[in-house]
This record gives structure tokens, C-alpha cells and sequence, in this order.
């Protein structure tokens, strides 16, 4: 009898950590699948600017980098900032951060395609100095 008790617990404790495992996978990738990742480039005069942005949840995670077209490392600039968004109708973003000088901002945003769309940094000011492409992959 000692020796079946003493198998039970075992294979419980076995059962239970398979079972946390497998839970903690679906966690896992539940929460990957909140997020979606957007990507473009955008050529404008003698630059190249490329935007990375991530969103999860009700945040927004962008990169841009503007370079030249000679590729010389010394004239790219690169700036990186974070934003909580709202929705804001029809086809705007509204965007805040406390710890950057521009607290709040609006984005424009037209679609291209399901994937794809264009991005403008002012409703109002929609040249190609203010825009980028941005698809979803």
C-alpha cells in the first residue's frame, strides 16, 4: 500500500509540472499574439528613412532611422521613444509620453492594403518629410 501511495504522489507532481508548463506556453503565446510589428522605408531626396514600430496592448514602441543614401554611418540619426495610444476617429492615433518633449502628438493613417499603410506625422502637414510606410509582418 506504501509503495502505490508513494507512485501516486510522484506521478501527481509529474502531471503538475507538465501541467504548468503547458499553461505557461499558452500564456506565452497568447501574449505574442497581442502585439503586431510594423516596418517600412520611405525615400525622401537623399535620405532613406526606415521606421520600426512594435504595438502591444495600448502601447507603441517606434524607431525611425534617417540616413543618406551613401550609407555614411556618421549622418544617420536615429531616435527611439515609446507611446501609450488612443483611437482616434476617422484614421488618427493619438499619441502620449510624459518623459519626451512632445508630450502628445497625432498620427494619421491611410491604409494601402491589409498590410500596409501610410503614416503621416500631422493630419494637417501630409508632405513626404512628414510621412512613412509602414507594413505589418
Amino acid at each position: 500500500m506504501k509503495k502505490t501511495l508513494k507512485s501516486l504522489t510522484a506521478h501527481k507532481f509529474t502531471l503538475f509540472v507538465a501541467g504548468a508548463i503547458v499553461a505557461n506556453t499558452l500564456i506565452f503565446v497568447n501574449a505574442e499574439k497581442q502585439g503586431s510589428k510594423w516596418i517600412g522605408t520611405v525615400s525622401v531626396g537623399e535620405y532613406l528613412k526606415l521606421t520600426h514600430t512594435v504595438q502591444f496592448k495600448d502601447t507603441l514602441d517606434i524607431r525611425v532611422t534617417e540616413y543618406k543614401k551613401d550609407f555614411d554611418p556618421k549622418k544617420d540619426k536615429t531616435f527611439h521613444v515609446s507611446y501609450t495610444y488612443e483611437l482616434q476617429p476617422p484614421n488618427r492615433i493619438l499619441l502620449l509620453n510624459d518623459l519626451v518633449p512632445l508630450r502628445s502628438t497625432i498620427h494619421a493613417h491611410y491604409l494601402l492594403d491589409e498590410k500596409c499603410a501610410l503614416i503621416f506625422l500631422s493630419p494637417k502637414n501630409k508632405n513626404p518629410y512628414q510621412m512613412s510606410l509602414a507594413c505589418l509582418y
